[in-house]
């Protein structure tokens, strides 16, 4: 089904350069798309991608990095450090709008556009929330990979060996929340039947996921993440923290996997009375293991505690399709 879309022609940033920015009804966030060498906004494939993107609710702006007369010298095509000015020279802008000033901004690069999102990402960390790479050159973006903390996910043709490869060594550099995904049979441009709807898919579903950070079920999906080292490095204490935040909201397998933290003391301290709490609150959203495996607790808890920490659990956070 055609997303009802509005269009509008723009001039982006202090240079005025053209772009096209489009918005879908009910927005949840907005894709910059940075153009790789010998690319411009016009780029079919990067269109194609945008349509994906309307259809998860998220916004598109597509602009060209160049100026015409700048185009022509292509020495300023691989010039990583002046196309990511470029990039951060638009999201400034795109913040002081209005109308998407306020929505969480993804950053989607193709090969060397790629280097310069991740490189502005590095730059402007409280700007960009996610950066997805379509058969990008990450490695060019060099020290900058380091500071990169958006999360990244590195799409790859798996027939694209030497880009492969680039992908896999500039992921090791990588701190931040990161996948790499091997499109099998793809080669670079992603040609091939089926090949750039998976490019799609994958990032309009890493952006979205992205967008919703602030929802608690993403908030729990990246504990799991940090619990079992998905993407980045393991960190159980990073795992409690995301989990946390789920079960403030009501997440009961967030509270059923926090309370198991505070009966171990797995990226928090051991609290009995925690423990029992979050297992409680677990057990009334229909997780009822938290019965059962808040036994051990209760042992190190006087009677008055658990009577009082019940209590408390029964006004603990609760989703209404748990209830």
């Amino acid at each position: 089904m055609a997303v009802s879309m509005q269009r509008e022609e723009v001039r982006v940033g202090t240079r005025g350069l053209p772009g096209e920015l489009q918005t879908p009804p009910e927005t949840a966030g907005l894709v910059l798309f940075v153009h790789g060498s010998g690319s411009s906004r016009a780029s079919p494939r990067n269109r194609f991608v945008a349509s994906v993107m309307h259809s998860h609710r998220l916004a598109t702006l597509q602009f060209d990095l160049l100026a015409e007369a700048e185009a022509a010298d292509r020495r300023n095509v691989f010039d990583i450090a002046l196309l990511a000015r470029r990039v951060e020279m638009a999201l400034a802008w795109l913040q002081m709008r209005a109308d998407v000033g306020h929505l969480p901004v993804g950053l989607f690069g193709a090969s060397t556009g790629a280097a310069a999102a991740l490189c502005a990402a590095a730059a402007q960390p409280a700007r960009v929330g996610a950066v997805v790479s379509r058969g990008g050159r990450p490695d060019m973006a060099e020290d900058h990979l380091e500071r990169v903390q958006a999360p990244t996910l590195l799409i790859v043709g798996g027939d694209d060996l030497e880009v492969l490869g680039l992908n896999r060594l500039a992921a090791r550099r990588l701190h931040c929340l990161h996948e790499l995904e091997v499109v099998p049979g793809a080669t670079h441009l992603f040609e091939e039947p089926g090949a750039l709807d998976a490019v799609a898919d994958l990032a309009a579903r890493w952006f979205a996921s992205a967008a919703g950070q602030s929802h608690p079920e993403a908030q729990f999906e990246l504990g799991i993440y940090y619990k079992d080292g998905r993407g980045v490095a393991r960190d159980m204490a990073k795992s409690a923290e995301f989990f946390l935040k789920a079960s403030q909201q009501g997440v009961g397998i967030a509270q059923l996997n926090l309370g198991r933290y505070y009966l171990a003391g797995t990226g928090v301290a051991k609290d009995p009375v925690a423990a029992y709490y979050w297992l409680t609150a677990a057990a009334q959203n229909g997780y009822m293991d938290g019965l059962s495996l808040r036994a051990p607790a209760a042992e190190e808890m006087t009677p008055e505690q658990i009577k009082e920490t019940a209590a408390r659990a029964k006004q603990a956070p609760r989703r209404a399709e748990e209830k």
